[in-house]
């Protein structure tokens, strides 16, 4: 027999939980802090009196049941006398009547039914399981729908509508990602997934991309590997141009569920040796693959940091340092290009170490004038950042069979330009005695 003994403390609601409502200070005293019919009624009303009848509203009734209600039955386990409790029990059925529960989660769907049909007995049973943590009992699927097995499930005397048990819209993918990997070729994973509460819940799983704006669904078959595990593959090749954002679905003995995927916060760009540019993004509501630099310019991976004479490397040389911040790129893409106001090209090939830095050596001994850059190409395509100036760069001098040359970096050109030449003997002869006669 319930008394004061027990208590429903775990459950108790408190002014913390109001609806999301304009209140006024005044309105929140009139809010009684006990749980129980005179709370849930008071709340009720603001409800009723702040917002107009429509979706809004419905919403915010829901809220209120599901947050309010669990603590107004168990306060019926305080209540040691058999006419009190009825009487609570009747005060809270009227309260819940004019509301319709097809917004709520099965257990208060259950709480309501057992409210509104003065089932006592029954509800203070409902509210033991509860007080013990007995929530999520074991779920029967049949006819693509899940029921959870709450009291007095399919009994045949209170013959309380299967309704009140379905929980197939409260279930959800359990997932964790043990692998995760986006390079030229396509975006690879693996990981185990299960639908929650479904016995052998592992069932079979599909990749979804659906267009972050567009609502296309793009959806490529996992393989299972048993107990819940899988491995999945989405090839580049088949993703049109858009932002997308990554799903898994599950199908568990005939109840399909989807899940966002979620990653650590990290950026990964590549690519691929068509041309096509792809990022793997993982923002808080979970992983992006942008492909065609929507979101995400290749330009924005790719730095040069400085650059310097490097007389270890041979005459006129300089050492480009800076980084690619590709995961992957076509060997080869990568160099750095001098270019000449004539059209004429050098390129240097640019290696990258684990971290996507170098430092290359790029000889600027070629007559002319240069301008050099950091440049990526593939498919057709190019992308390419300056080499930015460097305002403390002396003029390089060597000699070559015998004469003179020399490579003088050019100020206030947007990029290091370098003009490299033969010093003209007689040219300078002229001006050092220029400079030396009185």
């Amino acid at each position: 027999m319930p008394g004061p003994d027990v208590t429903a403390a775990d459950l108790t609601v408190h002014n913390a939980h109001l609806p999301q409502l304009p209140l006024t200070p005044d309105q929140i005293k009139t809010i009684p802090t006990t749980p129980g019919p005179p709370r849930l009624r008071r709340l009720a009303e603001l409800i009723a009196g702040e917002t107009a009848p429509g979706d809004t509203r419905d919403a915010l009734i829901h809220g209120l049941l599901a947050a309010e209600l669990p603590a107004a039955t168990a306060a019926l386990w305080r209540e040691p006398r058999r006419p009190a409790q009825a009487a609570l029990l009747a005060e809270l059925g009227v309260i819940i009547a004019p509301y319709g529960t097809d917004g709520l989660a099965a257990l208060d769907r259950l709480r309501c039914h057992l409210l509104a049909h003065r089932h006592l007995d029954e509800l203070l049973t409902l509210v033991r399981c509860e007080l013990d943590g007995r929530t999520e009992p074991e779920v029967l699927v049949e006819d693509g729908r899940a029921y959870a097995q709450y009291p007095y499930f399919r009994d045949s005397t209170l013959r309380v509508p299967d309704a009140c048990y379905d929980v197939t819209d409260e279930l959800a993918v359990h997932h964790r990602l043990t692998s995760l990997r986006l390079d030229g070729i396509g975006l690879a994973l693996a990981g185990e997934a299960r639908v929650h509460r479904i016995p052998d819940g592992g069932g079979t799983a599909e990749l979804v991309l659906r267009g972050h704006a567009t609502g296309t669904e793009l959806r490529f078959p996992a393989q299972g590997e048993g107990d819940g595990r899988f491995t999945g593959h989405v090839p580049l090749a088949d993703v049109p141009e858009g932002v997308w954002d990554v799903h898994l679905a599950v199908t568990a003995r005939g109840i399909g569920k989807e899940t966002r995927l979620g990653a650590p916060d990290a950026t990964v760009s590549v690519v691929a040796s068509d041309g096509t540019v792809a990022t793997l993004a993982a923002p808080a509501d979970g992983l992006t693959l942008d492909v065609g630099e929507l979101r995400h310019p290749v330009q924005d991976r790719l730095r040069v940091d400085g650059a310097a004479w490097d007389p270890q490397a041979g005459p006129a040389t300089l050492a480009v340092t800076g980084r690619c911040a590709l995961a992957d790129r076509p060997a080869g893409s990568l160099a750095l290009r001098a270019a000449s106001a004539d059209g004429q090209v050098v390129d240097v090939p640019v290696e990258t170490g684990p971290d996507g830095s170098f430092r290359t050596p790029f000889p600027c001994t070629a007559a002319g004038e240069w301008r050099l850059g950091l440049r990526l190409a593939a498919g057709g395509r190019e992308w390419a950042v300056p080499v930015p100036e460097q305002p403390g760069l002396e003029v390089a001098r060597w000699q070559r069979l015998g004469l003179p040359w020399y490579a003088k970096p050019l100020p206030d050109r947007g990029a290091l330009s370098v003009r490299t030449g033969r010093v003209e003997v007689i040219k300078g002869v002229r001006g050092r005695l220029r400079r030396h006669t009185p």
